[in-house]
């Protein structure tokens, strides 16, 4: 997997975002990883 390009990760924390209600980044980060499709082996960063 390539990596993404800032414009497209930022559509992203956006996405995880737009609900206005106050998330952690582990949060966030969990929204990312299911919307890339990213496997547990991928998330070990």
């Amino acid at each position: 997997m390539a990596i993404p390009k800032y414009n497209e990760l930022y559509s992203l924390f956006l996405f995880a975002i737009q609900d206005g209600a106050p998330h952690s980044s582990k949060d966030v980060k969990k929204i990312i990883s299911q919307k890339l499709q990213l496997t547990a082996l991928l998330l070990n960063w």
